[in-house]
């Protein structure tokens, strides 16, 4: 393995003694890294790629993620995105790092002429011709897609490229998988409508989310599905799913996704099968919802078997709750802007929360007033989902929440029956002790609870243009 004065090398002459098993050594292929990348060296870049992919392919999750944060914090200081992307053309290495760069640099796929460029770019990269590269790297975060009818303007060239793009995308996870996204391929098929194979496409992504049962049984009958009315629909379940799956359909549908607080709510982009209380197999459109007490069982797709549901009574993420649905989009915060958001007090955090919610189409007067609790109507799981909650607020007067601050508050919400969900707000610390109350009276007493520290509120305004 090289060391020491091999480091004093000109790059050209480094990378064409050093090995690959001398880069599996992350110290040391940091040094190498960074010598051959400050080069600017595009065919040097190439050759370290080559000897780097190796190691990096075969190594751990934390090598892989190690290497890949170093390469995306130096490489874009000394080559532009274009020379990474020509790199990513044969090497597996350069081609999650063009991926990795967008993902992180982007975020938010809109009809904004630069995002979708970059976006085109991608086509030229090795995973499109071989999407499993992208099982080697465990990407953590997520482009969300979310586009306008400002996608009619694209040509047809560019159109296929960002569909076939975001296809791929969408099959491995890397783009969000919500109702947003659909929508969103739903512009992009009607775009090209009148071309056969997105004429389809269309057709069925635009009825299973309007619920169009005749005009989604007659474009699933092109795949040779012989349904005839949306009872068939259970019978056949498997066989849809998989088959849309395969022409690269942008459905999905997990288990997890079906969320159960008193309403079962479908929450992803396929049917959900489930038995009755009589034992007859129904369906459930996707993003719709039944009252719990009519369902018997659900049909998991991955093991092929039916289930007994479990409600679900405890922490619900503020991303996902539909009236605050716009946070999704916000990838961070400044510390200036945290800052503005700690020093408001009680009233001001309560007249913006009231505003988003306004907006958000839900009526912000809940059925209860209590002195210290806001209690007001919020949409959880859709449009149609409106609960009562109750938000337990602490703004800058509260340094230090503790269980005193928080506790009459909080008997007070939990027990009344009407409210279904508990939002404890606070801009300052918050006691373990007094957290750890909180959590187990909601569970305790069958309650949801979202938990907003300062951080989490101010991407809630920032969301909502409320700074």
């Amino acid at each position: 393995m090289l060391r020491g004065s091999e480091e004093q090398l000109p790059p050209d002459i480094l990378i064409e003694i050093v090995s690959s098993i001398d880069l599996a050594d992350i110290t040391y292929a940091k040094k190498v890294i960074k010598k051959v990348i400050t080069s600017r060296n595009t065919r040097l870049v190439r050759m370290l790629f080559d000897k780097l992919s190796p190691p990096f392919i075969f190594s751990s999750k934390c090598f892989k993620v190690d290497i890949l944060d170093y390469l995306s914090s130096i490489i874009l200081n000394n080559l532009s995105f274009d020379d990474v992307v020509d790199l990513g053309k044969e090497s597996i290495l350069g081609s999650l790092l063009a991926l990795d760069i967008i993902i992180r640099r982007v975020k938010i796929i809109d009809c904004d002429r630069g995002k979708l460029n970059l976006l085109e770019k991608m086509s030229s990269l090795k995973f499109m011709r071989d999407p499993n590269i992208l099982l080697i790297y465990p990407f953590e975060d997520k482009l969300i897609l979310n586009l306008d009818e400002r996608i009619n303007a694209l040509n047809e060239t560019l159109l296929r490229n960002i569909i076939k793009i975001c296809e791929i995308l969408f099959a491995y996870n890397l783009i969000e998988k919500s109702r947003g996204s659909c929508e969103s391929f739903i512009l992009l098929y009607e775009a090209l409508r009148k071309t056969p194979d997105y004429n389809v496409r269309y057709y069925i992504v635009k009825s299973l989310i309007d619920r169009k049962a005749t005009e989604f049984i007659a474009y699933i009958k092109k795949f040779n599905i012989l349904i005839n009315s949306i009872d068939n629909i259970p019978k056949y379940y498997d066989i849809i799913f998989k088959t849309l799956i395969s022409f690269g359909i942008p459905v999905y549908f997990e288990v997890k996704n079906v969320k159960i607080n008193d309403r079962l709510y479908n929450d992803n982009f396929f049917f959900l099968k489930f038995r009755d209380r009589r034992g007859n197999e129904r369906i459930l459109w996707p993003f719709e919802q039944i009252e719990t007490s009519h369902v018997q069982s659900i049909y998991d797709p991955v093991f092929g078997v039916f289930i007994t549901p479990r409600e679900y009574f405890g922490k619900i993420k503020m991303e996902e709750i539909f009236s605050f649905r716009k946070v999704r989009q916000i990838r961070s915060v400044t510390e200036e802007e945290m800052l503005r958001v700690s020093l408001m007090d009680e009233n001001t955090i309560e007249r913006l929360i009231r505003e988003i919610l306004s907006e958000s189409e839900a009526t912000p007067h809940g059925p209860t007033e209590l002195a210290d609790i806001l209690s007001l109507n919020i949409l959880i799981n859709n449009e149609h989902d409106l609960r009562n909650a109750a938000f337990i607020i602490k703004g800058r007067s509260y340094k230090r929440v503790k269980l005193k601050d928080i506790a009459v508050n909080l008997i007070k919400a939990v027990n009344i029956a009407s409210i279904n969900i508990i939002f404890l707000v606070y801009v300052g610390v918050i006691d373990d002790q007094a957290l750890k109350h909180f959590i187990e009276l909601c569970e305790k007493n069958r309650k949801m609870y979202c938990i907003i520290n300062c951080q989490s509120l101010t991407k809630l305004f920032k969301a909502y243009n409320k700074l």
